[in-house]
């Protein structure tokens, strides 16, 4: 059987937020690279971001 080549990917996010991701992805039987690997697949399939993004709130409109 061959080894499945990956990458390693690196970001930097606040201790807070980690771990609030963490304890959801938790509650769900996912771990945080398995959260991660599902983003990034998402984006590579559909050609596009997965989430839709939206601007709430324009503070130069203020």
């Amino acid at each position: 059987m061959s080894a499945m080549k990956t990458e390693i990917v690196r970001a930097r996010i606040e201790p807070e937020i980690k771990q609030e991701a963490e304890e959801v992805l938790e509650q769900i039987g996912m771990s945080m690279a398995d959260a991660i690997r599902l983003f990034v697949t998402q984006i590579a399939r559909r050609k596009e971001f997965p989430v839709e993004l939206k601007v709430t709130g324009n503070k130069s409109a203020e």
